[in-house]
């Protein structure tokens, strides 16, 4: 878990509205790589990745219940706002794409908004199901790419539709 998420801030998934000219966003790179490691997790029966705009996929993993129940969705952003050239000279460490591990803790841009929750709830499921643990209702865990902007219509409003 600490290694997925030390991997996953090394993204710099800047949303793509509030990067300065020629910085680099990996936000797309980010969503394709967290699909891909929804599908490599074996406890999805479905996966899905789209865009509503050029650059801002959302990810979106169900695992199907039994039935009768009702669904949970866990759901999160994986843009984060970027980092200003005074924000990495003051950074103690490696800096803020790191994901360094530093007294138990890990560092780095997106740690505490929103890649440690994320993570979180992506390996409280995936532990779930390697329990056998069968929920009577579906499981949604959806990520967009839009949250730094409040675009709902690219994000939340999306997953719903």
């Amino acid at each position: 878990m600490i290694s997925f998420l030390r991997d996953y801030i090394r993204f710099k998934s800047i949303n793509p509205e509030i990067t300065i000219e020629r910085e680099e966003t990996q936000n797309e790179e980010c969503q394709r790589w967290l699909s891909d490691q929804f599908n490599g997790f074996g406890c999805f029966e479905k996966v899905d990745i789209w865009h509503i705009e050029k650059g801002k996929p959302n990810v979106v993993g169900v695992v199907k219940g039994d039935g009768g129940g009702r669904d949970l969705m866990f759901y999160g952003h994986s843009d984060v706002v970027r980092v200003t050239e005074e924000q990495v000279r003051n950074w103690s460490g490696p800096g803020p794409w790191s994901g360094e591990l530093k007294n138990g803790e890990v560092w780095g841009r997106g740690a505490t908004d929103m890649k440690g929750g994320i993570t979180a709830f992506i390996y409280a499921l995936k532990l779930v199901h390697e329990a056998g643990v069968k929920l009577k209702g579906n499981t949604i865990l959806a990520t967009c790419s839009a949250e730094e902007t409040a675009h709902h219509q690219i994000g939340p409003d999306s997953v719903v539709e």
